[in-house]
């Protein structure tokens, strides 16, 4: 899974935000190199949060990383900004897309820059995460992403 996972980061993007992503990989993939991969990391941690990039539906969106839930938010952007285990059909224009566990708010930020004629509903039940979206949402507004 490591390997995949290399190979997708690699492909996916590239620059510093492709070291972020794969000194992350390495934490979790090989244990034994959690504490050099974290020293490495801790200059890019800003107010306990680590900014990476990812693209999707021709953006590019800022998200935070939070070091208390990185592990979480780490796999959720494997899921959704590396691997984009959703595919979503362009051409399908919904009226109404819900994202039924939100987590941080990921593929509601895909969704709206897929379908922006939709309405976007997200369900999250864990405040602090519930937060992130917010956070990511409101980047969105002010043009933080491209």
């Amino acid at each position: 899974m490591g390997l995949d996972n290399f190979t997708s980061i690699v492909r996916s993007t590239s620059g510093l935000n492709a070291a972020k992503l794969l000194l992350l990989q390495s934490m979790y993939s090989h244990p034994r190199y959690r504490g050099v991969a974290s020293a490495l990391l801790r200059p890019f941690y800003k107010n306990g949060e680590l900014a990476v990039h990812f693209h999707s539906s021709g953006r590019k969106f800022t998200i935070h990383i939070r070091k208390s839930d990185q592990a979480s938010d780490f796999y959720s952007l494997m899921e959704v900004g590396v691997r984009h285990v959703y595919n979503l059909d362009p051409a399908f224009t919904p009226d109404l897309v819900v994202d039924g566990g939100g987590n941080i708010g990921l593929f509601t930020l895909t969704a709206a820059a897929l379908y922006p004629r939709a309405r976007i509903r997200t369900c999250e039940p864990v405040p602090w995460n519930l937060a992130q979206i917010r956070k990511h949402l409101e980047q969105k507004k002010r043009g933080c992403t491209r």
